[in-house]
């Protein structure tokens, strides 16, 4: 519920062209769905990496044992 209000009022913002918004879930061994979201501004000159990062992260967390 949380992660659809907050992605609302993201879609809401006036300058929301000027960032990356990357949003993802990962599943716990119980089940228990974690949202996670990256917001980078379009101009920070370490964006692709941050991108990379965050992507690379959730894929690690999202691979079973």
């Amino acid at each position: 519920m949380r992660n659809r209000l907050f992605q609302y009022w993201f879609s809401q913002y006036e300058k929301k062209e000027e960032y990356t918004f990357l949003s993802s879930s990962v599943i716990d061994e119980e089940g228990v769905v974690n949202y996670a979201t990256i917001i980078v501004k379009n101009s920070n000159p370490y964006l692709a990496d941050a991108v990379r990062e965050f992507t690379e992260t959730i894929q690690m967390f999202n691979r079973k044992p």
